[in-house]
């Protein structure tokens, strides 16, 4: 991502910014902030990637930011610490290629939590083995999963997770290969 893009205050979406080497990636996710009107972003940590402590700890002030997509090349340990707190707004959170085994400290709501609502949530390939979440800040009414090899989830225990939850899609992973089902409010 070229140095000055957040320059672009006007921007609402922004999809494929890389975080790789310092030296390839100038711009950093702290440098967006400046972007008000951003509903939509997608982040790809290369395999080479160099995160700064703490650089996703400031997504909660992406005060607009509605849809947010992280995705990761590689599985490695420089990741067993990664963690985010999201944004306010936020209805749709993808996660992609995830490195951990859990969630648990990984995603935490910010200052403004009270203002979260409803959450589509999408974990797509990855390490996850298990659900356990702190999404509870979070309303997640829609869940899917999909590709994780090394997941064992039944149904009921995603509903104690999310009480909110009104759909799941789960697709390929360890004990089911497709499952789809709707609660009724």
């Amino acid at each position: 991502m070229p140095k000055g893009i957040e320059k672009l205050t006007n921007l609402q979406v922004l999809k494929g910014f890389e975080i790789s080497t310092p030296k390839k990636t100038p711009c950093r996710i702290l440098d967006l902030v400046n972007l008000k009107k951003l509903k939509g972003l997608s982040v790809h940590i290369g395999t080479e990637a160099v995160i700064k402590d703490m650089e996703f700890l400031g997504l909660e002030d992406f005060f607009e930011l509605e849809c947010l997509k992280i995705s990761w090349s590689v599985s490695d340990s420089r990741y067993d610490n990664f963690q985010a707190i999201l944004p306010p707004r936020l209805r749709k959170l993808h996660l992609e290629c995830f490195p951990g085994k859990s969630f648990l400290g990984r995603f935490l709501p910010g200052e403004r939590k009270g203002l979260l609502s409803s959450l589509e949530l999408n974990i797509s390939g990855g390490k996850v083995e298990n659900m356990e979440v702190d999404f509870k800040w979070w309303k997640v009414d829609i869940l899917r999963l999909k590709y994780l090899k090394r997941l064992n989830v039944n149904i009921d225990d995603l509903k104690s997770f999310f009480p909110e939850l009104k759909y799941v899609e789960i697709k390929q992973i360890s004990n089911h290969s497709y499952i789809e089902h709707e609660w009724n409010s």
